[in-house]
């Protein structure tokens, strides 16, 4: 889920309304993005396991 979270970063806060808010990591701001996910392994701390990521592509290719 952390990945969505970085992509939804960029987005208009308009857009945000209906995201539930355990997925958004609020530490990720217009304002802190040099600090947070342009830092060399952000997505490696924040990304979910391989394991949980291919499971829900076979998930995903099933329907």
């Amino acid at each position: 889920m952390k990945t969505l979270t970085v992509m939804l970063a960029a987005l208009p806060a308009l857009a945000l309304a209906n995201v539930p808010d355990d997925v958004l990591n609020h530490d990720v701001r217009q304002d802190t993005i040099r600090e947070t996910i342009c830092v060399s392994g952000y997505t490696k701390a924040v990304r979910p396991s391989t394991n949980y990521t291919n499971s829900v592509k076979k998930l995903l290719m099933k329907r």
